[in-house]
């Protein structure tokens, strides 16, 4: 802000702008253990593959419940 203000730059749109952004501490975070997740999915994947693991497989049970919430629905 300090920059864009010392070149004339800065106006309220601007402030308002970079004020609502979301920040990198801003954001919530889950923190799994390994040793708790290591038994699903094994000691040798990378951290991004236990996350893109983790994520498929949280997909895959919402998508079970759906379906079980619509057959219980009569749809």
């Amino acid at each position: 802000m300090r920059k864009l203000s010392e070149a004339g730059q800065l106006d309220m749109d601007g402030i308002f702008h970079i004020m609502s952004e979301v920040k990198g501490n801003q954001k919530e975070y889950i923190k799994l253990s390994s040793d708790k997740v290591g038994k699903y999915l094994g000691k040798l994947r990378t951290p991004q593959q236990k996350e893109d693991f983790i994520l498929k497989a949280l997909a895959f049970y919402a998508r079970h419940l759906e379906r079980q919430r619509s057959s219980r629905d009569g749809r």
